[in-house]
């Protein structure tokens, strides 16, 4: 039996997966979330839909986006980045949304503006959150309320391996990686759990 091969090909593939209350969560490239549920002794599997496409496949035009899915503390997490260039190379535009599921059974995401004590690292390979407080003395100038981006394929727009966006200032900046960037390694968001 598979599961999930239909479903990710209606939705353009998925993008990320995290697993929330003992659902595997996919998020699809038209922005749609997914949750599969499975009982491997009675071959049987559901899924469900918790958050609506945002757009057709290859609607979007005029600017590039990615889409993360991170699982905090039982709860669901959909961090979105999107960014424009003005005409002849001009300003470049960035929106940078995180989004809380708030009620599963309505499928309401709530836009939040800050995360209280908290910090979000998203990139291709892992995401996760993490209290400020807890790493501070490790990490000077890790702030609340902040995405850190990371991404091996650096845009010519945004020449750094590691962003941080403030949703309270709705700023983006490059973070300078010590000893330089390759582009042959996937930069890595590791966070010790204990």
């Amino acid at each position: 039996m598979t599961i999930g091969v239909d479903e990710g090909a209606q939705h353009g593939g998925f993008r990320d997966m995290a697993l929330w209350r003992g659902r595997l969560c996919a998020l699809g490239h038209d922005g749609a979330v997914l949750a599969f549920r499975a009982d491997l002794g009675a071959r049987a599997a559901a899924v469900s839909l918790l958050r609506d496409a945002e757009h057709q496949l290859g609607a979007l035009g005029g600017g590039w986006w990615q889409l993360y899915l991170v699982e905090n503390d039982g709860e669901l997490l959909v961090v979105r980045k999107l960014y424009k260039v003005g005409r002849n190379g001009g300003d470049v535009d960035w929106e940078v949304e995180v989004r809380l599921l708030a009620s599963p059974e309505q499928r309401r995401w709530d836009l939040l503006v800050e995360t209280p004590g908290q910090a979000l690292f998203v990139g291709s390979v892992v995401s996760a959150v993490v209290p400020v407080a807890l790493y501070a003395a490790a990490a000077a100038g890790l702030r609340e309320s902040c995405v850190y981006f990371a991404r091996r394929d650096v845009e010519m727009l945004a020449p750094h391996a590691i962003c941080e966006y403030s949703l309270l200032d709705e700023e983006m900046r490059g973070v300078p990686v010590a000893g330089g960037h390759a582009v042959d390694v996937e930069p890595v968001w590791i966070t010790p759990f204990v």
